[in-house]
């Protein structure tokens, strides 16, 4: 897989299947400037998904921001759907030992396996771990991220959230109703994968 990537960044775009299918993506928390910045990575160390912050400045000197591609599912709009988000490598970097796996999540009732982790490749489509309902929240750009299997299962709004910002704090579910958190994302174009 090659990734042609753009010369910046480009700015927050609405989800949807409207999408170019071989885009990929930054995915950034919403309300931290500059923007893109605080986002999704993974810390080699630890083996998690956690935030990385400027982005485009120390990127060469730890962990990158991962990159994703979207697969949406039927019925998807700008405003709410259903997607997969799939990683196709580190930010600038070729590749990534993670390449063509996603996010995913198993929260519990007692809020217990709440971090957010790559699954591999053969579990990323049908399990409501891997799946994740998105919901305009705020602006045109900005989502909250919700686990399928709390809301189909555990009836509850675990979003992909973050306690505190700054480079490698750790990426959680948590619900939506627990204050305190960063729980609005977007995601920044950065370029095409040929073949993804």
């Amino acid at each position: 897989m090659v990734i042609h990537y753009f010369a910046h960044p480009g700015k927050a775009v609405p989800l949807g299947t409207k999408l170019a299918s071989n885009e990929v993506y930054l995915v950034c928390l919403t309300n931290v400037s500059p923007h893109p910045s605080a986002c999704l990575g993974f810390d080699s160390a630890t083996v998690t998904i956690v935030v990385e912050t400027s982005v485009l400045t120390i990127c060469a000197f730890i962990d990158c921001p991962q990159i994703f591609k979207n697969i949406f599912g039927k019925g998807s709009d700008s405003h709410k759907g259903d997607l997969t988000m799939e990683d196709e490598g580190t930010y600038q970097h070729a590749g990534s030992s993670f390449d063509h796996e996603c996010l995913g999540a198993a929260p519990n009732a007692a809020d217990q396996h709440d971090n957010v982790y790559f699954s591999k490749p053969s579990r990323c489509f049908g399990p409501l771990y891997q799946s994740w309902h998105y919901e305009e929240e705020g602006s045109s750009t900005g989502y909250d991220f919700i686990n399928r299997y709390a809301d189909s299962v555990l009836h509850r709004s675990d979003v992909i959230a973050q306690l505190r910002v700054g480079t490698g704090a750790y990426d959680y579910v948590k619900p939506n109703t627990q204050s305190g958190l960063w729980t609005t994302w977007s995601q920044y174009p950065v370029g095409t994968c040929n073949p993804c």
